[in-house]
């Protein structure tokens, strides 16, 4: 079955959005993710909290668990734990994170403590079905 699910990052207004319910055809033919330009002072990364692979009862003790990476690297690192019964959405800042060029991925952790398969920015299902990646930096 095909679930919903997306990753995307906000700034002031939605940028991209990623799913795999709404796949959008274009005859633009791009081999590539797609770059996202910030260069404010922050930005908030913003997911599908409900889909399926992202969520059982969604009980309190559950928890998403975000991750970024330099764009073009294998390893993942820790950036926060957000409580599931919240909406899916964490704000970036400096104090978070220095500027740079990032992939971002989710997950979910179950009350068992079980974790899901990351759900990444360049995943295939991703509306652009390219993926993305974010180029931050900040100019005063």
């Amino acid at each position: 079955s095909m679930r919903k699910k997306y990753l995307s990052i906000f700034l002031l207004i939605t940028i991209v959005t990623l799913s795999s319910c709404k796949l959008i055809a274009s005859m633009d033919i791009n081999f590539g993710p797609t770059e996202i330009i910030v260069n404010q002072q922050f930005f908030s990364l913003q997911w599908d909290s409900s889909c399926n692979d992202l969520s059982d009862n969604r009980a309190d003790t559950s928890i998403f668990r975000l991750h970024y990476r330099d764009h073009g690297t294998f390893k993942w690192y820790y950036l926060s734990d957000i409580p599931a019964s919240k909406e899916g959405w964490f704000f970036i800042s400096e104090e978070q994170l220095d500027y740079g060029v990032y992939d971002f991925a989710v997950s979910y952790i179950n009350k068992e403590g079980i974790e899901s398969e990351l759900h990444t920015s360049l995943d295939v299902s991703a509306k652009p079905m390219s993926g993305w990646y974010v180029n931050w930096y900040f100019e005063e």
